[in-house]
């Protein structure tokens, strides 16, 4: 069975990763609420699909992939949508968050209804990983 996979957001970064997805099989969802027509063709042509906020919280994995001002926010925007549903997505932060920005917060409280976090950027980390 192939992977479905959440893109957040579908801006430049999030459709050039959701044509390498969509290529090797996966099904990539997105948001495109409020999205300039700039970008809703970008995500048309990379593969995505556009879905409400609940069908998001059905993928197998979510890649949070926002400017980093945006990051925890948009993980806080999702813990109503993940704790509404059974199915528990592993969350993939892949934005350049500071390395003290990252292990200060223990982000995983923005998301606490996921299996688990992934951290995708650098991190330098004292602590242990945030696994």
């Amino acid at each position: 069975m192939n992977p479905v996979i959440a893109v957040l957001s579908p801006g430049a970064m999030g459709s050039a990763i959701s044509v390498r997805l969509v290529e090797h099989g996966a099904r990539v969802l997105t948001s495109l609420d409020g999205r300039s027509a700039a970008t809703v063709n970008r995500a048309r042509t990379a593969g995505m699909e556009d879905v409400p906020p609940e069908t998001i919280a059905t993928a197998d994995f979510i890649l949070s992939i926002v400017p980093p001002g945006e990051a925890v926010a948009l993980a806080k925007r999702l813990v109503t949508c993940l704790s509404e549903t059974r199915r528990k997505p592993v969350y993939i932060d892949c934005n350049a968050l500071s390395p003290s920005l990252n292990c200060s917060l223990n982000l995983r409280q923005a998301y606490p209804t996921c299996t688990q976090k992934l951290s995708g950027g650098l991190q330098k980390c004292v602590r242990s990983p945030l696994f």
